[in-house]
């Protein structure tokens, strides 16, 4: 229980660096800190969650689409690798990261033109796991995204302007 837990605490995290970094221009230490902390938990995840596959191909799906185009996404994504790297990969299952890794680099590349904050393609694969008894991937990426979506929720996609 507690990986869904980390899944959605990453994807807090990984929506507030997005906001400090790509909305708020942020210059701030504090984003490289919450991101490296995020690439410790999803390393985490990796090593030692029964959902390993899908962390594994969303991490890659990101570098093969070229989302990784900012220090700070690399430097979470390099804690992610550093972790497993010496924790290990709990669940890697071939198929299940080939099958996942196609769908978040749909989502990653969007060549179907679908709304970018949606991403189908990841949930519906996860569904697909689901429908054979592998909710755990389905309940894993729900948890991040709603979690990913709440603090957009509550951080402004626009800087507000400064009160005078």
């Amino acid at each position: 229980m507690i990986y869904y837990s980390l899944a959605a605490l990453m994807g807090m995290l990984v929506k507030i660096v997005d906001q400090l970094e790509d909305v708020l221009k942020n210059n701030s230490p504090v984003k490289y800190i919450l991101a490296i902390i995020y690439g410790i938990i999803g390393g985490c995840i990796i090593s030692y969650s029964s959902f390993s596959s899908l962390w594994i191909a969303a991490l890659f799906a990101q570098l093969l689409a070229g989302k990784l185009d900012r220090p700070v996404h690399m430097l979470g994504f390099s804690a992610s690798l550093l972790f497993s790297a010496i924790f290990g990969i709990a669940d890697f299952r071939l198929f299940d990261t080939f099958a996942f890794l196609i769908a978040a680099f749909i989502d990653e590349s969007n060549p179907l033109g679908w709304n970018p904050a949606i991403r189908p393609a990841l949930k519906l694969a996860s569904l697909a796991f689901a429908l054979i008894g592998r909710w755990d991937y389905l309940f894993a990426i729900l948890l991040f995204d709603i979690a990913y979506f709440a603090v957009g929720m509550v951080i402004p996609e626009k800087p507000r302007k400064p009160i005078k």
